[in-house]
């Protein structure tokens, strides 16, 4: 059995195949790497927090304006094919 990794977005936007033909073990690893999640920001819209490259050593998991939980605008999830 095989499977795809497809990024799946925040918005209306369908989710996009990356990868196609990948055991198990390589699709979630490919999923759990850090370059596999966009940054988060908040649903109330008080903007991105945490941005990815390395630019903040710890991803926050509320936001400090309003404690509401953050959401990635987009991530790498696996399916079988």
């Amino acid at each position: 059995m095989t499977y795809m990794v497809k990024r799946f977005y925040s918005d209306e936007r369908w989710p996009m195949t990356v990868k196609r033909g990948l055991t198990l073990e390589e699709a979630r690893e490919h999923c759990s790497r850090d370059d596999t999640r966009g940054p988060v920001s908040c649903p109330n819209g008080h903007g991105y927090i945490g941005l990815r490259g390395g630019t903040q050593v710890k991803r926050p998991k509320r936001c400090p304006v309003c404690e509401t939980g953050l959401v990635p605008d987009w991530f790498d999830g696996y399916n079988k094919e």
